[in-house]
């Protein structure tokens, strides 16, 4: 069977580990691209002392690392000026990471509707966490997405299963990233159902379950497309050509 391209569509920027972790994946060819969330653990203020290598590096690949724009609190008045200070800084930023139990404020369109402005006026896209709890799973972007359909969203982890494959056949522009760990059946029957699987992008949420999986978690990734998928070509298209084509490097 021949090799499968992967491109990580969640994978963590964790310091200067991670960023020789990611150099070092990049270069023995276990994947093509990543895309990478910035450190999570800066705040507003040290966004660019922690973040400056991974930004460099990913200067430095072109399109084989994308960073995204973590650490935006929608909860704080401040975040419209803080995002464009970084964006207009930095061209290799390609959209906002939300993490909202981390930045602990739940979804609503009073918040969002202003983010997804934002990324519409600037061609960028959103990826969120999501969790199964009120105000944090997929459900509550709805409001918004109908407000705004042209918006681009990554639904991390694809939870729940039945709102982000709801989210996925409603709007053009949304996608699910059910995240390495986290490939459990139902979501990708769902999607097949309504989504199709061509809303699907493979993901790790590494780097942090590396160190503990026994093997490499890129064979194991792609071994488990396999087995959820119908085919060898639907199984290439999740683990690395949606992901190609939701960032419009044909365009």
């Amino acid at each position: 069977m021949s090799r499968i391209d992967v491109f990580d569509f969640h994978f963590h920027f964790l310091g200067q580990e991670s960023l020789e972790e990611i150099a070092r994946l990049l270069d023995s060819g276990a994947v093509s691209g990543m895309l990478c969330c910035t450190d999570l653990g800066a705040s507003h203020e040290e966004f660019e002392a922690r973040n400056e290598p991974l930004l460099a590096l990913a200067a430095e690949r072109g399109k084989e690392v994308l960073p995204l724009l973590a650490m935006v609190h929608l909860n704080r008045p401040d975040w419209p000026r803080h995002a464009a200070r970084w964006f207009d800084r930095y061209d290799a930023l390609v959209g906002v990471k939300l993490h909202p139990p981390i930045s602990k404020y739940t979804l609503t369109p009073e918040l969002v509707d202003p983010l997804f402005d934002f990324l519409g006026e600037r061609g960028l896209f959103a990826a969120s966490h999501t969790v199964p709890l009120p105000g944090l799973s997929a459900a509550a972007f709805h409001p918004s997405l109908k407000r705004r359909p042209k918006t681009r969203l990554v639904i991390y982890h694809g939870s729940t299963h039945e709102e982000s494959a709801y989210l996925a056949a409603s709007f053009a522009n949304v996608v699910v990233e059910p995240s390495w760990l986290g490939f459990f059946p139902g979501l990708f029957q769902l999607m097949a159902k309504l989504g199709g699987y061509g809303k699907l992008l493979a993901g790790t949420d590494g780097p942090g379950w590396f160190r503990d999986f026994q093997g490499s978690p890129y064979e194991d990734l792609v071994g488990l497309a396999r087995r959820h998928l119908p085919d060898e070509d639907t199984a290439r298209d999740f683990c690395g050509r949606n992901a190609r084509r939701f960032l419009r490097f044909g365009d």
